[in-house]
């Protein structure tokens, strides 16, 4: 019942939250997501000074969280993981037809400076990390979402993906081996 349930709150989620959500269905990709981009907006809009103060803030604290556990003999990976939105981008950005496909884009367009930003101070910082989006890319047909309408975080198959991109690093990687690979040169070199 809970799986019907959420099928319709998904399907119907431009009904449901007027003006905050919007969903997608690719029966082919076995794809059917709600999103609710405004709320995201908001709080990744590159150009907010609250938001960059806020990642300001978070750098620092990776800083001292690396330093902490160096003291303390433990070592420190940060794992990065993306929207919703990030995850299927290639079925949303620039789609006119979606409802609010103008806000999609601009959380799309915002994460991507995000993480180039949040990549290059972990990289600066020597900090290591493991991106779960290439991993959440492949896996976009096997329900990684909360089956709602109202909640934009991963269900149970999503934490799943997440936890076996974090183990295959753990059990593949050794202290030596870089996690990260040098950002691409981008907008952050202007």
């Amino acid at each position: 019942m809970g799986q019907v349930q959420g099928d319709y709150q998904i399907k119907n989620a431009s009904r449901l939250y007027p003006g905050s959500a919007t969903m997608v269905e690719i029966p082919e990709k076995q794809i059917l997501e709600a999103f609710l981009p405004v709320g995201i907006y908001h709080r990744i809009n590159q150009e907010s000074p609250a938001v960059r103060e806020g990642m300001r803030i978070t750098f620092r604290l990776l800083k001292e969280m690396q330093t902490t556990a160096q003291q303390h003999g433990a070592e420190f990976l940060v794992v990065v993981i993306p929207t919703k939105e990030s995850v299927f981008s290639e079925y949303i950005e620039h789609q006119p037809r979606l409802a609010l496909s103008e806000v999609l884009d601009k959380v799309i367009a915002n994460e991507r400076l995000a993480r180039e930003k949040m990549f290059w101070s972990l990289h600066d910082s020597g900090i290591r990390y493991v991106d779960a989006l290439p991993a959440l890319r492949v896996s976009v047909g096997r329900q990684l979402y909360a089956r709602t309408a109202a909640d934009i975080h991963p269900g149970s198959n999503g934490y799943r993906v997440i936890a076996e991109v974090v183990l295959s690093f753990l059990r593949f990687q050794s202290k030596s081996s870089p996690l990260f690979e040098e950002p691409a040169p981008s907008l952050l070199q202007r």
